[in-house]
């Protein structure tokens, strides 16, 4: 079989005579797994720590019950959208233990009403905004999930935008190569320079949809964006790639000109049956001297890879004179395709994109003579080699 699922269900029973509050540890050993041709599958899990509760508690925000309220809570908001159980006698947003005295099927759908009213649905947002960054002791009714090393995605930066009002800088955030995605929550922060830029906003992108339940928190003190978005789980998950949002900034005259780190940390994502994705993320993307451009490139182009030769990693830059779809793509000297770096529409605008030197599995490509090449919906095509040394 592949993919993932379910493989058994071990039931117990907790004694009527156990201490409340008392930690059970249920831990995996000796575990292995292997294809059919009997090669060995690398899994990871994590120990499952269960607390005795007459009832479920509930602190009113943490919908993952991690034991802190972030961007990652949006997530089961879609997930178990319109669910309905019991409400919380105590109800309220308050930063209170809220004991629900009949957990809900499944229980993990007891957290999602972040205001106890006895229903996932908007208002649940709130009690998110209102005790953001709070933090709490988990009572860890979790599940533990074991999960493939390899990637079920992508998440790729590009940077666009010529800082005028008709064309403001932003980042765009995309994903590539993922299957039925129903949310995804991240951090994304600036570093270089002093960080010498100001957030101002983040804009969801047609790819993901416009029905979105999310939230966002902009701390320009840390020079961070974090998000939490989600589709609701009647409207199914995205597959493919494009891009999910962008988020725009601002730079004063005095940094213009200066280089901009933007990372991805904090990134958690699930399908439409609740099950995580695990999305590599591109480890750093460099914008160089993203000041001072007023104007839209001219021509159609595809610039040399710096550092060449190169290893472990290089920047691509690109240039689009108009808006397109355009695809960036690292083939070997076999002409078999590597790599996809970028497959999404762009604005006209120049674009900087970080290659690893893995291919689209994760593994790390071997030392030789690769091609990128960049291509539009226009018929546009170019071409650099490039030298991945020993």
């Amino acid at each position: 079989v592949s993919g993932q699922g379910e493989l058994l269900h071990v039931q117990f029973h907790i004694s009527e005579n156990a201490v409340e509050d008392d930690t059970l540890v249920f831990s995996m050993q000796e575990l292995g797994a292997t294809s059919i041709d009997g090669e060995k599958i690398p899994l990871r899990t994590a120990p499952l720590k269960l607390v005795v509760k007459n009832g479920l508690i509930v602190w009113p925000g943490d919908a993952d019950n991690s034991g802190r309220v972030d961007q990652a809570d949006v997530m089961p908001l879609g997930f178990y959208w319109n669910a309905t159980g019991a409400p919380r006698v105590d109800a309220g947003l308050l930063w209170t233990a809220q004991r629900c005295p009949q957990p809900w099927t499944p229980e993990a759908a007891t957290y999602a009403d972040c205001n106890g009213d006895g229903r996932v649905n908007q208002e649940d947002i709130l009690a998110i905004g209102f005790n953001w960054n709070k933090t709490h002791d988990a009572s860890l009714h979790k599940t533990t999930t074991v999960h493939s090393q390899q990637a079920d995605g992508r998440m790729i930066l590009a940077c666009n935008g010529e800082g005028t009002e008709e064309r403001p800088y932003f980042v765009d955030v995309q994903v590539a190569d993922v299957a039925d995605l129903l949310g995804i929550s991240f951090t994304l922060q600036a570093e270089g320079a002093g960080a010498p830029l100001t957030f101002t906003a983040v804009e969801y992108q047609n790819f993901f949809g416009t029905d979105l339940i999310h939230f966002e928190v902009i701390d320009n003190d840390e020079s961070r964006v974090s998000i939490g978005a989600t589709r609701k789980a009647d409207d199914g998950g995205v597959s493919g790639a494009g891009s999910l949002c962008r988020v725009y900034f601002t730079m004063d005259e005095k940094s213009r000109g200066a280089t901009i780190r933007f990372t991805v940390t904090e990134t958690a994502a699930n399908d439409a049956r609740g099950a995580p994705l695990d999305l590599e993320v591109q480890p750093t993307m460099l914008v160089a001297g993203i000041g001072g451009r007023t104007e839209a490139p001219d021509v159609f182009e595809l610039r040399q890879n710096y550092p060449n030769p190169f290893n472990p990693g290089t920047m691509i830059e690109y240039a689009l004179p108009s808006e397109s779809q355009v695809r960036l793509e690292i083939y070997n000297s076999l002409g078999q395709r590597v790599r996809t770096l970028v497959d999404t529409k762009q604005g006209p605008g120049r674009y900087t994109v970080y290659w690893d030197g893995t291919n689209n599995t994760g593994q790390t490509a071997s030392p030789g003579i690769y091609i990128g090449r960049l291509t539009s919906d226009d018929g546009k095509r170019n071409r650099i080699k490039m030298v991945f040394a020993k």
